[in-house]
C-alpha cells in the first residue's frame, strides 16, 4: 500500500495542480464575460443576455496567484482552496443555461473519421477505438432488430452482460459484468444515475427501449469517473434527440402470452428549436407453460406486466455555439410478482414509477475550451404488497427524491485534452421499512489525455464524500498504444468502491434481520489488458483479460450483531478473473457478430467454508452469435445465446444447468412500413436463470413499424 501511494503521489498532486488552476481559469473567464462583471465587452452577443462567446484564454499571473498547488500544500493552504469560486462559477453557468442554449451525448456532431462514437468511458465524445477502456455499443439499428422491449431483454439477447432474470418481460432483471453484482454496476439514463440508494441494484426491466438511440457499456472499474457503484462497469442508456427533418414513427406489436405494445414517436427541428416525443404502452399476461418441480406442466400465474411512459426533449441551439436541452422522462408500471414455483404468491403485486426532469447546457465541444452543466430532479417510487406473505401480510413503500448538479469543463491542448468537474447529488428516501433517510454525495473529478506519438496515457482521479460514510479517492490510469491504424493495445488499472445501501445500514430490527450502521464501503482494485484489431475487409475484434479484487464485501450473516437475526458485515473478499472476446464481420449483405465472456468469480474470504468456491448467481460463461443476411427488401437473422453454469449455494452443491436459446427474425420493408416476425426461444428450451423462477418457452412476436 505504501509503495503504491508513493508511486501515485506525484501524479495525483500534478492532477490536483491542474485541477485547481483550471478552476481558477474558469473563474477568471466567467468573471470577465458574465453579466455580473462590469467589464462586459461591447461585441455583438451570441445569445440572449449579452454574453460574448468564451474563447481560449491563457491568463498570466504572478506565481503567488497562479492557482497552482505547491507540493508542500498543508492544512492552512487547504483552507484557502477557492471553493467559493467554484460554487459561484457553477451558479453563474447554470443561470446562463436558462437563456442560452445541452445537449446529451448524441447531440454532438460525431467525428467523421470513425464510428461509432462513445461518451461514457471518458465523458468526452470520441471514437470508440480511441479510448483505453473496453466499451460495447449497441446502436439503434441493432436495437430495432433485436425484438427486445426492455434494456434487460436487449442485453440478454446481445450477450453484452450476464442477466439474472426472474421470469418473462416485466420480471426483475439484474445485470452482472466481470463477476460484479447488480449493486456494483452503475446504470444511467443520459448520464443520470438511477441506482436506488436503498440497494438492490437497478432493475433493467423497468427501462423501456422506446426512443433509445444507443446503449453504451463500459467494462471494468470506472469509479474515477462516476464514483460509487462503478465497480464492475457502467451501463448508459442514451435517448434520441430531435431529428433534422419531421419524422413520425408508429409501432405496434402482438405476441404470445398476451403480449402487446404500442408506441408513437415524433421529432422535428425548426430553425434553432427541436423536439422529440415518445409515448408507449406495453402489456403482457405472462401466463406461459412451465415444468413444475413435481413434473407437471403448469401455467405461470400472476406474471402479468403493464407499463406506460413518455419521453420528451426540447432542444435550443444558438448558432452552433451552445445548446440547451430540457428532458422529461416519466414511466409507471404495475406487475404481478408470482414468487418461487414451490412457494407462489398468487396475489402479490408491485408498482414502480420514475419521473425525471433535467436541463443540460453545453457550449460547442469543437472549441478549445468547452463547458457543460447538468441540473436534474428525479423521483422513484416502489410499492410492494403481498397479502399472503408469511407470517403476516406484507406491504412496503419506498419513495426516493433526488436532486443532482454537475458542472464540467474541458480544455484542448497540443498533446491532448484535460477535463475536470464537480458533481453533487442530494437524495432522500422515505420508506416504511428503513424510515426517512438522506443520502448526500459531493465529488470532484479530473482526467487528462496525453497523446505521445502512438501512445495515449489517460490518468484520472475522483474524490467522493458521502454523508456519514466518509470520503473515497479513486485513481485510475489507462494506456492506449496503436502500432498501426488497424491495431490497438489497451491497458487499465484503477480503484473503485461501493457505498453501503440504506437497507444495509438502517434496516430496522424485525424477527429476522437488523441493519448495521457501522458498515464500510466495498473497495476494489481492477486491471485489464486487451488488444483490438480491424481490417478494411470489414472485420473487427477484440480480446481482453481482466482481474478484479474486491475486499470489505458486505455479506448478510446470521448472529452477526444479535443472536437469531441476520445482519450485514464487512467480512467478504472476492476475486474475479476472465477473458472477454468480441468480433464482427460485415461484408456486402452478410453480418456476423460474436460476443463471449468466460469468468472465474471466486470467494476468497479467509476462513470461510466457501473459500475457493464460485460466487453465487454468476454465470461462468456467456456467449452470443449473431448471423444476419440482407437481400432488400428482406432481412433474415439468427441469434444463438449460450449461458454457462450458475451456482446457487455457497458450497456450490446447488447449481443451474447451462442452456442455449435460439431466436430467429424475418423482416420485410414495404416502402415506409417494416414488418418483423420473431420466433423467440425457437427450440422451446426450458430453463431458469434464477432457481425457482422459470423462463418462457417458445414464443412468437409480430411487429409493424410505420414511418410517416
Amino acid at each position: 500500500m505504501n509503495a503504491f501511494m508513493a508511486e501515485v503521489q506525484l501524479p495525483v498532486l500534478e492532477i490536483i495542480n491542474r485541477f485547481r488552476f483550471a478552476l481558477h481559469s474558469l473563474w477568471v473567464l466567467v468573471a470577465r464575460y458574465s453579466p455580473v462583471s462590469k467589464r462586459v465587452l461591447p461585441q455583438k452577443p451570441s445569445c440572449p443576455g449579452g454574453l460574448k462567446p468564451l474563447k481560449a484564454h491563457q491568463p498570466t499571473f504572478p506565481e503567488s496567484a497562479s492557482g497552482f498547488l505547491p507540493i508542500s500544500w498543508g492544512a492552512s493552504e487547504a483552507r484557502s482552496f477557492p471553493m467559493r469560486r467554484l460554487l459561484l462559477a457553477t451558479a453563474v453557468a447554470l443561470s446562463l443555461s436558462v437563456s442560452c442554449g445541452p445537449s446529451t451525448a448524441q447531440d454532438e456532431e460525431p467525428p467523421k473519421e470513425e464510428a461509432p462514437v462513445v461518451i461514457t468511458a471518458t465523458r468526452i465524445v470520441q471514437p470508440k477505438t480511441t479510448v483505453s477502456s473496453k466499451v460495447t455499443v449497441i446502436e439503434k439499428k441493432e436495437i430495432e432488430r433485436s425484438g427486445a422491449r426492455t434494456v434487460a431483454e436487449l442485453l440478454r439477447s446481445r450477450g453484452a452482460a450476464d442477466m439474472r432474470t426472474y421470469g418473462p418481460v416485466g420480471s426483475l432483471a439484474l445485470p452482472s459484468l466481470r463477476g460484479a453484482t447488480a449493486e456494483q454496476i452503475l446504470v444511467m439514463v443520459d448520464g443520470r444515475p438511477i441506482n436506488p440508494p436503498q440497494g438492490g441494484g437497478a432493475d433493467l426491466t423497468d427501462i423501456s427501449l422506446q426512443n433509445v438511440e444507443r446503449v453504451e457499456i463500459v467494462h471494468g472499474a470506472v469509479s474515477a469517473q462516476y464514483g460509487s457503484a462503478a465497480v464492475g462497469g457502467v451501463i448508459n442508456i442514451i435517448t434520441s434527440g430531435p431529428t433534422k427533418t419531421a419524422r413520425t414513427v408508429i409501432r405496434n406489436e402482438l405476441g404470445s402470452f398476451g403480449s402487446r405494445m404500442f408506441e408513437l414517436s415524433t421529432s422535428d427541428t425548426a430553425s434553432e428549436i427541436g423536439y422529440s416525443l415518445s409515448f408507449w404502452n406495453t402489456h403482457s399476461s405472462g401466463n406461459f407453460p412451465f415444468k413444475h418441480p413435481s413434473g407437471e406442466i403448469r401455467k405461470r400465474s400472476n406474471a402479468w406486466f403493464e407499463q406506460t411512459g413518455v419521453r420528451t426533449r426540447i432542444q435550443l441551439q444558438k448558432d452552433g455555439r451552445s445548446t440547451t436541452a430540457f428532458d422529461v422522462d416519466w414511466s409507471t408500471g404495475i406487475k404481478g410478482v408470482p414468487g418461487l414455483v414451490y412457494m407462489p404468491s398468487p396475489r402479490a403485486r408491485q408498482e414502480d414509477s420514475i419521473s425525471a426532469l433535467s436541463m443540460v447546457y453545453e457550449t460547442a465541444p469543437s472549441r478549445p475550451t468547452s463547458f457543460r452543466a447538468r441540473l436534474y430532479t428525479q423521483e422513484q417510487k416502489r410499492w410492494y404488497r403481498n397479502p399472503d406473505a408469511f407470517p403476516a401480510p406484507q406491504s412496503s413503500y419506498q419513495r426516493t427524491n433526488s436532486f443532482g448538479l454537475e458542472a464540467s469543463a474541458r480544455s484542448r491542448h497540443e498533446s491532448g485534452v484535460f477535463s475536470y468537474g464537480f458533481e453533487g447529488r442530494w437524495s432522500r428516501l422515505n420508506s416504511n421499512t428503513v424510515g426517512n433517510r438522506p443520502y448526500i454525495v459531493l465529488a470532484l473529478f479530473a482526467q487528462e489525455q496525453w497523446r505521445l506519438g502512438r501512445l495515449t496515457v489517460v490518468p484520472a482521479a475522483r474524490w467522493d464524500s458521502t454523508r456519514r460514510l466518509g470520503s473515497q479517492v479513486s485513481p485510475h490510469i489507462g494506456f492506449l498504444y496503436r502500432p498501426s491504424e488497424s491495431v490497438a493495445l489497451r491497458a487499465n488499472v484503477g480503484r473503485a468502491f461501493r457505498t453501503p445501501s440504506l437497507n444495509d445500514l438502517y434496516w430496522p430490527s424485525d424477527p429476522f434481520a437488523l441493519g448495521n450502521p457501522n458498515l464500510r464501503p466495498e473497495k476494489a482494485v481492477a486491471a485489464d489488458l486487451g488488444v483490438y484489431a480491424q481490417s478494411r475487409s470489414g472485420f473487427s475484434g477484440s480480446v481482453t483479460w481482466f482481474r478484479s479484487s474486491v475486499r470489505d464485501l458486505i455479506v448478510w450473516q446470521p448472529d452477526a450483531l444479535q443472536r437469531g437475526k441476520w445482519s450485514p458485515v464487512n467480512v467478504g473478499r472476492a476475486v474475479s478473473t476472465g477473458i472477454e472476446a468480441e468480433a464482427s464481420y460485415r461484408r456486402r449483405n452478410l453480418t456476423v457478430g460474436i460476443n463471449a465472456t468466460v469468468s472465474n468469480p471466486r470467494d476468497r474470504t479467509p476462513g470461510s467454508p466457501a473459500y475457493g468456491k464460485y460466487l453465487i448467481g454468476r454465470a461462468v460463461g456467456v456467449a452470443s452469435l449473431r448471423l444476419g443476411y440482407e437481400f432488400k427488401p428482406w432481412v433474415v437473422e439468427a441469434r444463438i445465446n449460450r449461458t454457462g453454469r450458475r451456482y446457487e449455494s455457497p458450497d456450490n452443491a446447488v447449481s443451474l444447468n447451462p442452456y442455449t436459446t435460439v431466436d430467429l427474425l424475418i423482416e420485410r420493408t414495404f416502402r415506409s412500413v417494416t414488418a418483423s416476425l420473431y420466433l423467440l426461444n425457437a427450440t422451446n428450451r426450458r430453463y431458469e436463470a434464477v432457481r425457482g423462477y422459470p423462463m418462457p418457452g417458445r414464443s412468437v412476436l409480430f411487429r409493424i413499424r410505420s414511418l410517416l
